[in-house]
């Protein structure tokens, strides 16, 4: 078996080091094809409250309580189900679009939804529409498209 000398084992560490340099910066080197994607709740946050319109979901310790303005808009939810609700939001992905909608649209959209988050002061506040089985959000001022999921999951039934 040959032994490597002095010079080879400076090469195997110095192209070992630069391959780690890689992998641990791979991303910032090589980003992406699916910049500008965003999600509206990230994974690890914690959503205090929601309010959909007049719809208000609040945490209460483990479980959730739902409020609106009278009675009979309450939806029939079990805390599983508001559960899975709040686990959408989380995952809901916005993408940038370029669709130009009309300004009457995006000035009022049917759906408003308000986000407290463990840890901010504001709300994150988005409007949700649909144009062409589209599923938009007006976010921050701009229009992105809801890739995942969709409008029909990020809302209670009855909607």
């Amino acid at each position: 078996m040959r032994r490597l000398s002095q010079k080879g084992w400076n090469n195997i560490l110095i192209f070992s080091m630069l391959i780690l340099i890689v992998i641990f910066n791979y991303e910032r080197l090589f980003p992406s094809a699916d910049d500008g994607v965003r999600q509206v709740v990230g994974e690890n946050a914690f959503i205090l409250s929601m309010q959909i319109n007049t719809l208000n979901f609040e945490r209460i310790g483990t479980g959730w309580r739902v409020s609106a303005p009278s009675e009979d808009l309450i939806p029939n939810m079990q805390s599983e189900d508001i559960d899975a609700l709040v686990s959408q939001w989380q995952r809901a992905l916005l993408r940038p679009t370029s669709v130009s909608l009309p300004a009457e649209k995006t000035a009022s959209p049917p759906y408003i939804v308000s986000i407290w988050l463990a840890g901010q002061k504001n709300a994150q506040v988005l409007g949700l529409l649909e144009v062409d089985a589209s599923a938009y959000a007006v976010y921050d001022g701009q229009l992105y498209l809801l890739d995942f999921p969709t409008l029909k999951q990020l809302l209670p039934p009855g909607s």
